[in-house]
């Protein structure tokens, strides 16, 4: 049964709209009509329509010299509103700053979405370690320290349910797939209030993230601190930086 049948209230059409502007990305940023219909599954007629509505409310223009489509900058509106609007992100935003003067390191906030965690605020530290992740860009939970953290305020069944849809991939020779060793280490987060990786999700990355609930929100999130492991052990980041990170955490929480 489909969802459009079980609530009348969904507006299956609006699904369809945000489906082929979620088809685009780094890999694929310019897309011809045959290739919207084959990542969309929709027919060419209803492709054809979903393009032509896009375009003309301003979300898709036509390539330079082509007849492919590509994303406009008016698809950064919807997410710059959240970003704007949101009292966590503003409140994080100079802790975030200061934590990165103060480190030397890549500071971010994410959040907990569904499966995955969603950058919301970022500052770039001396060494930057991978600069296509930025604000916007959607993480694994299994392989980020980030990830791992957030999970941690979820409940038992919750976090099972996460984990079993997590796409599992070896992201680096050094990642970690391993589900149930990656619950446990979830659950130490939930017992020592900070998660930690090495090499998981890009190589040379080293992360020390908390874990940060928002009440008022009811957001779940992760503030995160990366360096390269070419200036610090695992252990001596934790060391030097997990208490400044732990009250810059409690300081955006207040």
């Amino acid at each position: 049964m489909s969802q459009e049948k079980k609530d009348s209230l969904y507006v299956q059409s609006v699904e369809k709209a945000f489906k082929v502007l979620a088809i685009f990305n780094a890999q694929q940023r310019a897309l011809s009509l045959t290739d919207v219909t084959k990542l969309t599954g929709y027919n060419k007629s209803a492709a054809q329509r979903f393009c032509y509505t896009l375009e003309k409310l301003g979300f898709l223009r036509r390539c330079h010299n082509s007849s492919d489509f590509e994303l406009t900058a008016k698809t950064t509106e919807i997410g710059a509103r959240f970003i704007e609007s949101n009292a966590l992100v503003r409140r994080a935003r100079p802790y975030l700053h200061t934590l990165s003067l103060k480190t030397e390191g890549a500071t971010t906030l994410s959040i907990l979405d569904g499966n995955e965690v969603i950058f919301v605020s970022r500052f770039l530290g001396r060494d930057v370690l991978d600069t296509t992740v930025t604000v916007g860009s959607r993480l694994p939970i299994y392989c980020t320290a980030s990830g791992r953290a957030a999970a941690s305020l979820l409940d038992d069944q919750q976090l099972d349910a996460v984990l079993a849809a997590q796409d599992w991939q070896q992201r680096t020779p050094e990642t970690n797939i391993d589900q149930q060793q990656i619950k446990q280490q979830i659950l130490d987060c939930q017992r020592y209030g900070y998660a930690v990786v090495k090499d998981q999700y890009v190589m040379a990355d080293l992360s020390l993230s908390v874990p940060i609930y928002d009440s008022q929100s009811d957001l779940r999130g992760a503030i995160n601190l990366a360096v390269t492991t070419a200036n610090y052990s695992q252990q001596q980041l934790i060391d030097k930086y997990l208490a400044l990170v732990q009250s810059t955490a409690r300081a955006i929480n207040s």
